[in-house]
């Protein structure tokens, strides 16, 4: 028998770590610490925990080095109860609504804000096709810019739309800066999945 694993969207908390306010909601609830890992920062996930909040239900928080950020993201395999959970979570967490996500790519007034405000959006792109989070990665990997492109080349690391599978292929084959174009082939070559 199989059974289906539902996710919320990725939470995207404040802060590049948020660990010591999440591990003591953790712990103060008493839930099961089922997962801790750290991994080499140089491939992007720097820690990586998961908790139990009930048989079906897991928690879990992750920190990114590349994106300078964290979230958190429920699983389990009631659609309702994860849902419901992540809307609890993003309020106390205060993390960014997907709009507010959009508002900080659209208000950025440095090209070091506008890059960070793309990978943000990125990171917190929903699962389904989204056709304003499109627009504005679609445009930060156009951009002028050599880092812009590099925030808009691994901000589609997380949704992985296979609508961003052209722009990659033609950034692997066309930026005029090598490293670029290898970093878009290696994220392109992930492109359709599903994390």
């Amino acid at each position: 028998m199989t059974v289906d694993v539902f996710r919320s969207r990725r939470l995207v908390l404040p802060g590049p770590s948020e660990l010591p306010a999440v591990a003591d909601f953790a712990s103060r609830r008493g839930f099961k610490l089922i997962r801790d890992a750290t991994s080499d920062p140089r491939f992007g996930v720097t820690r990586e925990l998961a908790w139990e909040l009930d048989p079906g239900l897991e928690l879990y928080y992750v920190e990114e080095t590349k994106m300078a950020s964290c979230f958190l993201q429920v699983e389990g395999d009631d659609k309702e109860d994860v849902n419901e959970t992540a809307d609890l979570l993003a309020e106390l967490f205060r993390a960014a609504s997907p709009e507010r996500l959009l508002d900080d790519v659209d208000s950025a007034a440095t090209a070091e804000q506008y890059a960070s405000a793309i990978l943000r959006l990125g990171l917190g792109a929903p699962a389904a096709f989204d056709e304003e989070v499109y627009r504005r990665i679609a445009a930060a990997i156009d951009a002028d810019g050599a880092d812009i492109r590099r925030a808009g080349i691994w901000s589609t690391a997380f949704s992985r739309w296979p609508e961003f599978g052209e722009l990659l292929e033609r950034v692997a084959a066309t930026d005029e800066v090598p490293e670029l174009r290898r970093e878009a082939a290696i994220v392109g070559q992930f492109e359709g999945g599903r994390s």
